[in-house]
């Protein structure tokens, strides 16, 4: 597992243990796990796979996907592989 120091700008409040391709434990339910992240605010950060951000809630979602001026899609793919992209491009650097 790729863990990331929390950066400084980040609120401790936003910071979150999920792990975007495991997010439960086996045979749990990933609905759960994903809903629980709408418990706290609509904007989280993850250490896991190198570290990145994750949008929760619908309207934040569509915020980060027009709003080019503040959200970058630049590096699309989790965890940050320039030379061999994989994952999914879902959650952008700020």
């Amino acid at each position: 597992m790729m863990h990331a120091e929390v950066p400084s700008h980040v609120k401790p409040e936003q910071v979150v243990d999920f792990d975007f391709y495991h997010p439960c434990e086996p045979g749990g339910d990933p609905f759960l796990a994903w809903k629980k992240l709408q418990e706290g605010p609509a904007m989280v950060w993850t250490p896991h796979n190198q570290g990145h951000w994750i949008a929760v809630r619908g309207s934040q979602i569509k915020e980060t996907l027009t709003d080019w001026q503040r959200f970058s899609s630049s590096s699309a793919f989790i965890p940050k592989m320039p030379d061999r992209p994989r994952g999914l491009p879902l959650v952008w650097d700020l």
